[in-house]
């Protein structure tokens, strides 16, 4: 569908700005069901809307770009179509519309829509497709109201969304809560012209018949219980007939009972015995030609025509693993065009993405290169690319490898250390952990320490929020106050959800401005009496290269900021450097 460029444009720079203002306040998990909710009675329903399928998307839009995708969906589908409409509509200037949303999503807000589908026509849909702009972090209110106003016992709920930045991970608790009875599939964040990757999304979700979530036992090789890790690779063996081979031939392949496994597959099992991870093999709906020329031929074309090729299978639950290896060949000095349509289908913001290859390393950085530009929100580290000649030779260096990578390949503990009650009836004490971020950053760590120590979390917001751009904040307000070592006030909210008798560790995160701590972590800190008792772990990170002065700086602020308590050396390192995180945790007793 082509879209008049000027209402494109429009579109992107109504969502980047509303990105660059929301990308620090509030967070998404913030908005289930209210306890004073009542259905709203004598609402418009629509009583011409006639059901032709089992299959409805329904989707929100203020500038039009979700609803492209939305019709876009309805085509692939053909599903019934149902615009979801705040009764009193959303202001026409950004600023305006920015301050409403603020505004519901704080005050946890439902607003009546305009026209709801009577309860006998939602009864006829079995699933449906839920779309959105991201908006302070999560679905817009009004998505929330139409959630509330229905039962979902029984109904499949794919969500997917537009936004400027945000990842539609950050939207989906509060869907989830939101949504009764349904079972919520998270999809994926889309543009206007996503009409590929759309495609490649739909044709990967069984809708017919509702699959199970992917086993672990993809190849019959199952992983280990608690891993976080996944095994993803795509693999073509060089012949099947194992008593038909070229020396060659012979030493590039790996034959297992009578089995030929391709190079990559090959590479795939060591790196998943070596780390216990689970496994999935990437399998086009329509199998590749085992002849070698036509292959060539077919990769060739797929690539001059930037194709998307079908994937058969799909991982329902990609949500619970945080490393994923991904393995592949080289294809005309490229990843293999099934691998962009894996891109396509999953949202990946905030995993670790190790990239392996048995090419002997031609082109394999600009691999790379690729999966760090389509996937700008994960960390993409360097990976491993090994000759594909004699590749069993090859089966210590993976090892070496993986094991010398840093990261630990199984889910952490959930539950935190902490003062058990003694039997005299007083409450246990328990983690806080706090933070100030403005891009996100902070942020991240934050959720990681919260996962890892099982620790209650409460964002540091400014009673004047920072917002503008960056060069505004960093060479205007945040300068300012660095230079005139200001206390900016910390809104009540904030002190409202810490009640600081409860814990007895305190995480505290924060971004280096200007050399050293943000000023309103002296805020703070300094509203609260500290003893000795009570422990203080600071965390932070520097958009510039880590330097000892930023690290001295930042320790000593905090300590002259919380004196009496005790402060511990500090983590300074990047949000995407789990291995230094989870090695500080455990070097201070937080994990095993």
């Amino acid at each position: 569908m082509k879209k008049v460029f000027s209402i494109i444009a429009t579109s992107f720079c109504f969502m980047l700005l509303f990105f660059i203002v929301a990308c620090n306040e509030n967070e998404g998990g913030l908005n289930p069901p209210s306890n004073n909710y009542i259905r709203p009675s004598n609402v418009t329903l629509d009583e011409s809307f006639v059901p032709t399928s089992n299959t409805l998307v329904a989707y929100f839009s203020k500038t039009n770009t979700t609803k492209s995708v939305a019709e876009k969906i309805q085509e692939l589908t053909n599903a019934n179509l149902f615009k979801i409409e705040r009764k009193e509509s959303y202001p026409t200037d950004y600023t305006t519309t920015t301050e409403v949303a603020k505004e519901e999503k704080e005050e946890n807000e439902r607003p009546e829509l305009s026209v709801y589908l009577p309860d006998e026509v939602m009864a006829q849909y079995d699933t449906i497709f839920l779309g959105f702009p991201i908006w302070w972090h999560t679905a817009p209110m009004a998505v929330l109201s139409f959630l509330n106003y229905y039962d979902f016992n029984g109904k499949t709920i794919y969500t997917f969304c537009t936004s400027g930045g945000s990842a539609i991970s950050e939207s989906t608790a509060d869907i989830l809560s939101n949504a009764k009875g349904a079972t919520v599939i998270e999809g994926r964040k889309f543009s206007s012209d996503s009409d590929q990757a759309i495609e490649a999304w739909i044709n990967s979700l069984d809708l017919t018949e509702k699959s199970e979530a992917f086993s672990p036992a993809q190849d019959d090789r199952p992983g280990k219980e608690n891993t976080n890790t996944l095994v993803v690779y795509f693999s073509m063996p060089e012949t099947t007939d194992p008593n038909n081979m070229t020396t060659e031939e012979a030493n590039s392949t790996v034959i297992i009972d009578g089995i030929v496994l391709g190079n990559t597959q090959y590479m795939a099992y060591v790196i998943q015995d070596t780390s216990g991870a689970d496994i999935f093999r990437i399998i086009p709906e329509v199998p590749y030609p085992t002849d070698h020329r036509t292959l060539v031929d077919l990769a060739s074309e797929e690539k001059a025509q930037n194709a998307r090729p079908t994937i058969q299978d799909t991982i329902k639950n990609l949500s619970e693993y945080e490393t994923i290896f991904i393995g592949y060949p080289n294809w005309w000095g490229d990843m293999p065009m099934i691998l962009y349509t894996f891109f396509d289908i999953y949202d990946f913001s905030g995993k670790t993405i190790i990239p392996f290859n048995t090419h002997g390393g031609s082109g394999f950085s600009s691999t790379i290169s690729t999966i760090r530009r389509i996937e700008p929100n994960a960390n993409v580290r360097e990976g491993l690319s090994i000759s594909r000649n004699n590749i069993q030779e090859a089966e210590q260096q993976i090892v070496t490898w993986v094991t010398g990578l840093g990261i630990s390949f199984v889910k952490p503990e959930q539950t935190a250390p902490s003062t058990p009650d003694n039997g005299d009836g007083e409450e246990a004490k328990h983690i806080l952990i706090v933070y100030f971020s403005w891009s996100g950053n902070t942020s991240t760590v934050a959720r990681s320490i919260e996962r890892i120590t099982g620790g209650d979390v409460v964002e540091i917001e400014a009673a004047i929020p920072y917002t503008g751009s960056y060069n505004d904040i960093a060479y205007g307000r945040a300068k300012e106050e660095a230079d005139t070592n200001a206390r900016p006030e910390v809104a009540l909210t904030t002190y409202d959800k810490i009640d600081i008798s409860k814990y007895d560790t305190v995480f505290v995160g924060f971004p280096i401005w200007w050399h050293t701590a943000p000023m309103i972590i002296g805020t703070f800190l300094e509203h609260y009496t500290w003893s000795a008792e009570m422990d203080i772990y600071p965390f932070f990170q520097g958009a510039s290269n880590s330097t000892q002065s930023y690290y001295d700086n930042s320790m000593a602020f905090v300590r002259d900021s919380a004196k009496g308590a005790t402060v511990h050396d500090g983590l300074y390192a990047a949000a995407s450097n789990i291995s230094a995180l989870e090695n500080y945790l455990r070097a201070n007793g937080f994990m095993k």
